[in-house]
């Protein structure tokens, strides 16, 4: 998802079925639904529920895209906030 990455209530999902993800996304769209003009997912397993997609479309009426396979271009936010977090917290460090 394209977010303000500084916002210190960035919800996180417990794990990666889709069904964790909708109250994530109720929190986050109640939150700040106002400035989310649109959704960028990946292609992973939490976002692979199309009536999941379909329901955030029609409940909150934002566009929900999907970027291509191994082209990580395509969510630099994402990215770029990924690689400032495992300069503090590598992976598999437990949290």
């Amino acid at each position: 998802m394209n977010a303000n990455p500084d916002t210190p209530s960035w919800p996180l999902a417990a794990n990666q079925s889709g069904r964790p993800m909708i109250p994530v996304i109720d929190t986050f769209m109640s939150l700040h639904g106002d400035a989310v003009h649109l959704i960028t997912c990946d292609r992973g397993r939490e976002f692979a529920n199309s009536t999941f997609i379909s329901c955030i479309e029609r409940n909150y009426h934002k566009k929900v895209y999907f970027t291509h396979a191994y082209a990580p271009q395509e969510r630099g936010t994402n990215e770029n906030t990924n690689g400032l977090i495992r300069a503090y917290l590598p992976k598999k460090t437990d949290v």
